[in-house]
Protein backbone atom coordinates (compact mmCIF):
# COMPACT_ATOMS: atom_id res chain seq x y z
CA UNK A 1 0.00 0.00 0.00
CA UNK A 2 1.35 3.35 -1.00
CA UNK A 3 0.87 6.73 0.65
CA UNK A 4 -2.04 7.67 -1.64
CA UNK A 5 -3.94 4.51 -0.71
CA UNK A 6 -3.13 4.90 2.99
CA UNK A 7 -4.48 8.45 2.91
CA UNK A 8 -7.89 7.08 1.93
CA UNK A 9 -8.24 4.75 4.94
CA UNK A 10 -10.11 7.31 7.11
CA UNK A 11 -12.57 7.87 4.25
CA UNK A 12 -13.13 4.13 3.87
CA UNK A 13 -13.68 3.78 7.61
CA UNK A 14 -16.18 6.63 7.56
CA UNK A 15 -17.94 4.84 4.71
CA UNK A 16 -18.19 1.69 6.83
CA UNK A 17 -19.73 3.66 9.69
CA UNK A 18 -22.29 5.20 7.35
CA UNK A 19 -23.18 1.74 6.07
CA UNK A 20 -23.81 0.46 9.59
CA UNK A 21 -26.01 3.45 10.36
CA UNK A 22 -28.02 3.05 7.14
CA UNK A 23 -28.35 -0.72 7.52
CA UNK A 24 -30.33 -0.19 10.72
CA UNK A 25 -32.90 1.88 8.85
CA UNK A 26 -33.27 -0.24 5.70
CA UNK A 27 -32.11 -3.85 6.00
CA UNK A 28 -33.50 -4.99 2.63
CA UNK A 29 -31.67 -2.23 0.76
CA UNK A 30 -28.47 -3.12 2.59
CA UNK A 31 -28.85 -6.76 1.54
CA UNK A 32 -29.35 -5.75 -2.11
CA UNK A 33 -26.23 -3.59 -2.00
CA UNK A 34 -24.35 -6.39 -0.26
CA UNK A 35 -25.03 -8.68 -3.23
CA UNK A 36 -23.63 -6.06 -5.59
CA UNK A 37 -20.62 -5.57 -3.31
CA UNK A 38 -19.95 -9.32 -3.31
CA UNK A 39 -20.02 -9.39 -7.10
CA UNK A 40 -17.66 -6.40 -7.25
CA UNK A 41 -15.31 -8.13 -4.81
CA UNK A 42 -15.17 -11.26 -6.99
CA UNK A 43 -14.38 -9.14 -10.03
CA UNK A 44 -11.67 -7.15 -8.24
CA UNK A 45 -10.10 -10.31 -6.81
CA UNK A 46 -9.82 -11.74 -10.32
CA UNK A 47 -7.07 -9.13 -10.91
CA UNK A 48 -4.98 -10.36 -7.95
CA UNK A 49 -1.35 -10.66 -8.97
CA UNK A 50 -1.95 -8.86 -12.25
CA UNK A 51 -0.80 -5.45 -13.38
CA UNK A 52 -4.25 -3.94 -12.74
CA UNK A 53 -4.60 -5.32 -9.21
CA UNK A 54 -4.17 -1.92 -7.51
CA UNK A 55 -6.57 -0.21 -9.87
CA UNK A 56 -9.19 -2.93 -9.37
CA UNK A 57 -8.87 -2.71 -5.58
CA UNK A 58 -9.22 1.09 -5.66
CA UNK A 59 -12.26 0.84 -7.91
CA UNK A 60 -13.81 -1.74 -5.57
CA UNK A 61 -13.38 0.55 -2.56
CA UNK A 62 -14.88 3.47 -4.48
CA UNK A 63 -17.75 1.23 -5.56
CA UNK A 64 -18.53 0.50 -1.91
CA UNK A 65 -18.60 4.23 -1.22
CA UNK A 66 -20.94 4.73 -4.18
CA UNK A 67 -23.33 2.21 -2.62
CA UNK A 68 -23.31 3.02 1.08
CA UNK A 69 -21.79 6.46 1.44
CA UNK A 70 -22.91 8.52 -1.52
CA UNK A 71 -22.58 11.65 0.57
CA UNK A 72 -18.80 11.14 0.67
CA UNK A 73 -18.67 11.06 -3.11
CA UNK A 74 -16.75 8.48 -5.08
CA UNK A 75 -13.42 9.76 -6.43
CA UNK A 76 -14.27 8.33 -9.86
CA UNK A 77 -17.22 6.93 -11.75
CA UNK A 78 -17.53 3.31 -10.71
CA UNK A 79 -19.94 0.49 -11.43
CA UNK A 80 -19.91 -3.25 -11.84
CA UNK A 81 -19.69 -2.72 -15.60
CA UNK A 82 -16.65 -0.45 -15.27
CA UNK A 83 -14.94 -3.02 -13.05
CA UNK A 84 -15.65 -5.72 -15.61
CA UNK A 85 -14.29 -3.55 -18.43
CA UNK A 86 -11.02 -3.07 -16.57
CA UNK A 87 -9.87 -6.43 -17.92
CA UNK A 88 -10.05 -5.23 -21.53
Amino acid sequence: MGPQEAAQIPRYLESDLLRLKKARTNVSRDLQWQLQAQEALKISESFKGGRKEGEAKRMYEEFLISLWAQELGAKEKVSLERLKKLSS
